[in-house]
């Protein structure tokens, strides 16, 4: 796929459609589809069960339910546990005649929509702990994060072994660099999450808030280094803090609201292109051009910033995002960093 880089097969090359789709064809469209008997599930994390109903017309297939008959979900559990069960077979059946793989073949087609929540209220620990928490991104996406903090922080000092807290053998390297906070500020389409009649600065996460949560954290991280500071010094001579640089990750683009990033000396993480005159020559800008869009591709803005949440010491994000959420517990979990989701 050109966004991503990565091979895939389009389903075109498996499944052709009709060269002429008749008008009628959405209440017709089972003359045209296959039937596939499969192990289904469409509802995990969804707030709506009816994925598979939606999705299978597009498929052109006619999804045939091969589930036990002890199953009485129809494939539309919300249940992390049954999808669990689902893909893995680890449930035994009551039924002794169902006792191999359920009642099932082995070998059957799994139809699995919607995995995307891997963590959340919603959800129990199981999506997170046994999935969620050993999905870690490569080494090419950390290098790139790198670079990227090479030109936001200043270049790193040394390498170091990036080892994961819950005990995984697996070691990545990557740069060290100074203390930082990031801020994750989702715009835009979040405020369909609003409740209904809200206003959208009361449901928005607003910068005022972001900026006195940090100035929470500098005073706790001010009383530690002052703490530390008279263990090994009898007056308080030389004794300076100074605060962590603040990364923004953002799709904001209301100018005024920007304007505010600037002012609060926050660093927002740029991703456009240099803009250059008739003459070729580099205009002024407020922020580093880190070129990533051009450079890379589309996919890459959002999957570097999803890196960067989890290499914040501190990561403040928005409750209603998903990609703060990820953030939170990735960070929490790979590195024991700080997390706050407003």
């Amino acid at each position: 796929m050109v966004r991503s880089g990565i091979s895939v097969i389009e389903w075109h090359d498996i499944k052709q459609t009709p060269e002429q789709v008749p008008p009628s064809f959405r209440r017709h469209w089972r003359e045209f589809s296959e039937d596939l008997p499969c192990v289904p599930n469409s509802g995990m994390g969804a707030k709506s069960v009816n994925l598979l109903d939606r999705f299978r017309t597009q498929f052109l297939l006619n999804y045939k339910n091969a589930m036990s008959q002890a199953d009485t979900t129809h494939g539309k559990s919300r249940s992390y546990g049954f999808v669990r069960d689902v893909l893995l077979k680890d449930v035994t059946p009551s039924n002794p005649v169902e006792r191999t793989f359920g009642g099932l073949d082995p070998n059957m087609w799994r139809c699995l929509t919607s995995p995307y929540f891997l963590y959340g209220n919603e959800l129990n620990h199981r999506p997170w702990e046994e999935v969620g928490m050993h999905l870690r991104f490569n080494n090419r996406i950390e290098a790139l994060v790198d670079d990227l903090l090479d030109a936001l922080l200043g270049p790193a000092e040394k390498v170091m072994s990036n080892k994961a807290s819950f005990g995984s053998p697996e070691s990545k390297p990557f740069r060290s660099h100074p203390e930082f906070i990031t801020i994750h500020l989702r715009r835009g389409d979040i405020t369909k999450k609003c409740p209904r009649g809200m206003a959208e600065n009361e449901c928005e996460v607003q910068m005022e808030a972001i900026a006195k949560k940090i100035d929470e954290i500098e005073r706790a991280r001010r009383m530690q280094a002052l703490v530390k500071h008279r263990r090994y010094h009898s007056d308080m001579e030389g004794f300076v803090h100074k605060r962590l640089p603040v990364l923004v990750a953002t799709n904001e683009k209301r100018e005024e609201e920007l304007l505010k990033i600037q002012e609060l000396g926050w660093i927002l993480v740029d991703h456009g292109d240099e803009v250059r005159d008739i003459r070729g020559n580099i205009q002024p800008s407020r922020t580093i051009k880190l070129g990533t869009y051009s450079r890379f591709g589309p996919w890459y803005p959002p999957m570097l910033d999803a890196v960067l949440l989890t290499r914040a010491n501190y990561m403040i994000g928005m409750r209603s995002s998903v990609m703060s959420g990820f953030g939170s517990y990735r960070g929490a979990a790979w590195h024991g960093h700080r997390t706050i989701l407003l």
